[in-house]
């Protein structure tokens, strides 16, 4: 067998399964970080087992500058992805936490690598030498720096596994971590014996296939224990299932992951790649969800809290209450979303408001939501005048009496209209009861404002007649009292006894003048 071809053997393996690595990978979410890392990890061994490969074939002379330009720093690129790989598992598997200053310090070599490979006062020197097939590193200096580089990624490796085996309490992160030490202790011991017993003389740079064996044997834990995070098919189907729109983004508001009831909720059928305000679909969704993140990463958790979202294919506004949260996976930051509808819950509750407060037949407030708001009104009033106007309907009886309860409902309503039109917001009107009526005036400049109501509301009885069926017609004569805050009562009582007394009065004065002929 030719050299060339012993070469290609030995190196194409590798690359060859380090690619079909790579097709995986990239057919899975490439946002995840732990895809991210596989494939640094894969194209970081690939160039160095393609740096190594050329070593074997040109001059002696150019073996220096191939290591240190491609192999040593795409080895060492690789060694420590491999441990930020190792610590990502752990921390989201195993559900412990490293410090941040280890995470950073597992980058220490590469920059030492950088450095000892370019730099010109850099106290390591390389040459080789040509013995059979193979083309070996004979600089001891460099050699022990290679070796301690070797033998610092596997203590820090093994110390990972170990530490994570005994902290984590979770039953598939402990099999996992077992599965890793158990797997990683026969590589390494192989790897011991390979330099022990001179065997490392068969093939140069042992520590490149020791790093080949690692990233191949997380690839196959990663995925013999169904943790490849773009999938994660244990709970995907109970994912998708779910009754609540589920979505989760990262903090760049790509979405990472959408269930089924969340695409049909915000209108997408995308795929999980596509950015939130994209699905959000219009400028009024996207400011919503502005709005609702900026809260979410102040308070970094949120509980039914509500947006309005316009539905492009209904052409209508929804009511949407969301739970959130701002959670940390390994180092990277989620947003994780559920949405609720409660639209019919809310227009439930808001009709029930409605009635609570309403007069069912006028569609005024009632005599509940009246005393209330007059109380509020007086009891926070500084210096302000107030009015409140009563209304009672002269020969209300007869009408019912002669005309029928329906026809008398029908009047109850033509004076709610009216009164409606003659009062202005925010002014209050109410129906007390029967054909009692009510209005309250806040904030009057003066008395005369009030005797200006009076005088309107007067005028459109006496012009807009009832009429019901083009048959009955007939003017609606209300006797009016009134009472002014703070000079004739600083509460609800005080005013309206005033009021009452006042309306009476009035209602006397009309009967005077009907009797008299002069009405």
């Amino acid at each position: 067998m030719q050299p060339i071809h012993i070469y290609l053997l030995i190196y194409g393996i590798p690359i060859f399964i380090l690619f079909i690595m790579l097709v995986i990978l990239f057919s899975k979410n490439m946002t995840l970080l732990e895809n991210r890392l596989l494939s640094i990890i894969s194209f970081a061994l690939i160039f160095a087992f393609l740096g190594e490969f050329a070593r074997q074939l040109v001059a002696l002379e150019h073996n220096p500058l191939i290591s240190k330009a491609i192999v040593g720093p795409f080895i060492v690129l690789a060694m420590v992805a491999t441990l930020h790989l190792i610590y990502i598992l752990i921390v989201k598997n195993a559900k412990i936490r490293f410090r941040k200053t280890l995470y950073y310090a597992l980058y220490i070599p590469l920059l030492a690598q950088i450095y000892v490979s370019f730099s010109p006062i850099a106290p390591v020197e390389q040459s080789y030498e040509r013995v059979d097939l193979w083309t070996y590193r004979i600089a001891t200096s460099y050699n022990i720096w290679a070796h301690s580089m070797t033998t610092f990624t596997i203590c820090i490796t093994l110390f990972m596994f170990i530490y994570g085996l005994f902290r984590t309490a979770i039953s598939t992160g402990k099999q996992l971590l077992l599965f890793l030490l158990t797997s990683y202790l026969i590589i390494v011991l192989g790897y011991i014996t390979t330099l022990s017993l001179g065997m490392n003389k068969l093939i140069p740079l042992p520590m490149l296939f020791l790093s080949f064996l690692t990233v191949v044997l997380l690839m196959v834990g990663i995925q013999k224990f169904d943790l490849m995070p773009t999938l994660k098919q244990r709970y995907r189907l109970v994912f998708e299932l779910m009754p609540v729109a589920i979505t989760v983004v990262d903090r760049k508001l790509n979405i990472i992951e959408i269930n089924n009831r969340a695409r049909h909720f915000l209108g997408t059928k995308a795929e999980n790649t596509e950015n939130l305000l994209t699905a959000a679909q219009n400028e009024f969704n996207q400011q919503q969800i502005h709005k609702m993140i900026t809260i979410i990463r102040e308070k970094q958790q949120i509980h039914d809290y509500m947006i309005d979202l316009k539905c492009s294919v209904e052409d209508r506004v929804i009511k949407v209450a969301i739970d959130a949260s701002y959670i940390t996976l390994g180092i990277e930051k989620y947003y994780y979303i559920m949405w609720r509808d409660i639209t019919e819950e809310f227009e439930r509750e808001k009709l029930i408001k409605h009635l609570a407060y309403h007069d069912s037949l006028t569609g005024l407030y009632n005599r509940a939501y009246f005393v209330e708001c007059v109380t509020e009104s007086l009891n926070h009033s500084t210096n302000q005048q107030h009015a409140m106007i009563l209304l009672d309907l002269n020969y209300f009886k007869h009408i019912n009496d002669t005309y029928g309860h329906q026809v008398g409902d029908f009047v109850l309503q033509h004076v709610a209209k009216t009164l409606t039109l003659c009062i202005p917001a925010p002014h209050k009107v109410a129906r007390l009861g029967g054909d009692e009526f009510t209005v309250f005036l806040q904030a009057l400049n003066s008395e005369e404002e009030l005797l200006h109501y009076v005088h309107t509301i007067r005028q459109a009885f006496k012009m807009q007649h009832f009429t019901h069926e083009g048959s009955i017609t007939f003017e609606i004569s209300p006797s009016i009292g009134y009472s002014i805050a703070p000079y004739e009562g600083q509460t609800f009582e005080e005013l309206f006894h005033i009021a009452d007394f006042s309306m009476y009065a009035d209602k006397k004065r009309i009967k005077t003048l009907t009797q008299e002929g002069q009405l």
